[in-house]
Formats: structure tokens, sequence, C-alpha cells
């Protein structure tokens, strides 16, 4: 999990402002969120 916080810490320090990183922070967010989809059951698989 260090690879998305440093590209989030580089998009930040690159822009150097607050729209820069909140920029970084919704790119990254809907990355991540399928990457954690995946290691859990699909909610059509609820029991």
């Amino acid at each position: 999990m260090d690879a998305p916080r440093l590209h989030v810490l580089r998009m930040v320090a690159l822009s150097g402002s607050l729209a820069g990183a909140a920029r970084a922070l919704h790119v990254s967010a809907p990355a991540a969120v399928p990457r954690s989809s995946r290691g859990s059951p699909s909610p059509t698989r609820t029991p």
C-alpha cells in the first residue's frame, strides 16, 4: 500500500497546492476501490 501513498505524495509535491492534492486523491480513490473489491466476495454472493 506504499505505492499509492507515494504516488499521492508525489502529485502533491509536484503541484504544491491543495487543488493538486484533491485531484491526486480523486484519481487514486477510484483506482484503489476495484483493487480492494477484488479481494472481497461480490455482493451478489452474500449468504
